[in-house]
């Protein structure tokens, strides 16, 4: 019994739609979406704490001089005025000057939308009204304080007022997640490119196809996963090549002893029960005969890139010059489809498979060609009695026969479709039966993946 120290989270469909399919892209957001989520979070709190305690401070310290400039230019004479006015601009980067009070002139509060903190700061300390005001293309903050029978104009950059490592900052998150981004991608396309490699490979051996310049890079366990791969495709072509030979072996040992028996049953003369070991005989020499022709084309054929139509019309002509033509309809988008072939053992493929639908099928057979997407199918449609559902898998089976419809006087040994079957998977394909659309018969779909453009 397992365990779970977690609960196993499952992602709602609609996040399983967006999210990224590939390993590429996942890893990708892996990396990427924390360090994003981090610096918002410390974005909000440099802002929520950082930018408000220092706005505050500025805004405090800036209306603090000036509250103190107000005070003490009030009543002064005009030798102290003039005396501040000059240690203001060169103290506290503050330029001031004196300006007349216009009695008819409505100096109200105003300007709280300039800079709301240090509006209300300037107002607890001057007990007067100001006016504030941004000029210089929004580089300078103007400030205007009505004294008794003057109007104190002070001018101070707007940097005093801001904190130039807020922008800083805001900078520096920015550029360490570029950077940090273009690290990850780069990083992460050499990491997944010998993962692409290796199921490349892999999907190729699958097809048939031997790719002997595959050298195992990537991380540790990358390698290792195509070390594994390349033992297993060695002990996998090992154990077929033994089982070819055997096969081969078997089958010609055999055929010496049956040469022989048919020698013998042939000086008995007609009698009824030579003649009925003479059909046995005939059978297992046919069912050697199949071995043998499969184990030889399956082991000297190398695959071909080619053109899936020609190859069907190529077979299909041999029934038509024996005088069973069977028509061939090509749907839209499967007229160029390439695929790679060993011509010999598909031909034999496609041979049984057309064969049964002629023998059993007895009337409008046809072939059909399409394409659907990654894959071309080649459909055999006959309107005979069909196969019963339930039977469909055991027909693949070495030696099985339907009785019914399969009568062993009429049939073969019962390989055929074995054989078919065997050939197209070796293909990286399949063949699967099925219900004839036209509500009678059987479908033979065999399915073949189509040659990367790229190959």
């Amino acid at each position: 019994m397992k365990f779970r120290f977690f609960p196993r989270l499952t992602l709602p469909m609609f996040l399983r739609r967006i999210l990224p399919q590939s390993l590429f892209g996942r890893s990708l957001l892996i990396l990427v979406l924390p360090t994003i989520l981090i610096q918002a979070v410390a974005t909000h709190i440099f802002y929520s704490r950082h930018w408000e305690s220092v706005s505050g401070w500025m805004a405090n310290s800036l209306a603090g001089e000036i509250a103190l400039l107000v005070h003490e230019m009030n009543g002064a004479t005009p030798e102290k005025k003039s005396e501040l006015i000059f240690f203001a601009d060169k103290l506290m980067g503050i330029t001031m000057t004196l300006e007349a009070a216009d009695e008819e002139m409505q100096f109200l509060r105003s300007g709280r939308d300039v800079s709301p903190g240090f509006f209300d700061a300037l107002a607890v300390r001057v007990n007067l009204p100001i006016a504030l005001a941004m000029v210089d293309d929004d580089s300078t903050l103007s400030i205007r304080v009505k004294m008794n029978d003057e109007i104190l104009h002070a001018l101070v950059t707007r940097k005093r007022l801001v904190s130039s490592t807020t922008y800083i900052f805001i900078y520096w998150m920015m550029g360490t997640a570029f950077l940090l981004t273009a690290v990850a991608l780069v990083f992460l396309r050499n990491q997944i490119r010998p993962i692409v490699r290796l199921s490349e490979v892999v999907e190729a051996f699958g097809k048939g196809l031997d790719d002997p310049g595959f050298k195992p890079q990537g991380a540790k366990e990358v390698r290792r996963a195509g070390h594994a791969f390349l033992h297993m495709r060695h002990r996998i072509e090992r154990q077929i090549t033994a089982r070819m030979e055997m096969l081969a072996g078997i089958s010609h040992d055999l055929r010496t002893p049956l040469t022989r028996l048919k020698l013998q049953l042939a000086m008995l003369g007609e009698k009824e029960a030579a003649a009925d070991m003479q059909r046995d005989v005939t059978d297992m020499e046919h069912m050697i005969s199949e071995y043998l022709d499969f184990v030889r084309g399956e082991g000297q054929e190398e695959p071909v890139r080619m053109v899936l139509r020609a190859a069907v019309e190529d077979i299909l002509s041999r029934y038509a010059s024996h005088g069973k033509p069977v028509p061939l309809t090509v749907e839209d988008g499967a007229d160029g489809v390439q695929v790679f072939l060993r011509p010999h053992v598909f031909r034999r493929a496609l041979t049984n498979i057309i064969d049964n639908a002629l023998r059993y099928g007895k009337k409008d057979v046809r072939v059909v060609l399409c394409r659907k997407r990654q894959h071309a199918e080649i459909c055999v449609d006959d309107g005979g009695e069909g196969i019963d559902k339930a039977l469909r898998e055991q027909v693949f089976r070495p030696f099985f026969r339907l009785d019914k419809s399969r009568n062993e006087h009429t049939g073969g040994v019962g390989l055929g479709l074995t054989i078919s079957r065997d050939i197209i998977h070796a293909h990286g394909g399949d063949v699967i039966l099925q219900d004839n659309p036209s509500g009678t018969g059987l479908r033979v779909l065999v399915r073949l993946p189509i040659a990367s453009t790229a190959r």
